[in-house]
């Protein structure tokens, strides 16, 4: 199955009418942006993606982050679970 034939079977986007929304709803919404591409073999794919701008103005500072994994953190995991599966 395509993208555009998941996104239009699967439940994961709802669109909903901007009329039926109350003021507040309307000013909290999340806008989704979609970006098309055509392909060499004439296929178009597509890739939605919802736009944070909004999200950002009301985040709190510190949730709002989204933290790089430190390499050495997973050298360490990596070696903890060497070791655990080594006692086992």
């Amino acid at each position: 199955m395509d993208k555009m034939g998941k996104l239009h079977n699967m439940p994961t986007f709802i669109p909903v009418h901007r009329g039926n929304m109350s003021e507040e709803e309307e000013q909290h919404t999340v806008e989704s942006l979609m970006f098309l591409k055509q392909k060499c073999d004439q296929t178009i794919q597509g890739c939605m993606v919802g736009d944070g701008r909004k999200q950002l103005e009301t985040a709190v500072k510190g949730l709002a982050a989204s933290p790089t994994v430190c390499i050495e953190s997973i050298f360490i995991m990596a070696a903890i679970a060497m070791h655990t599966k080594d006692r086992m």
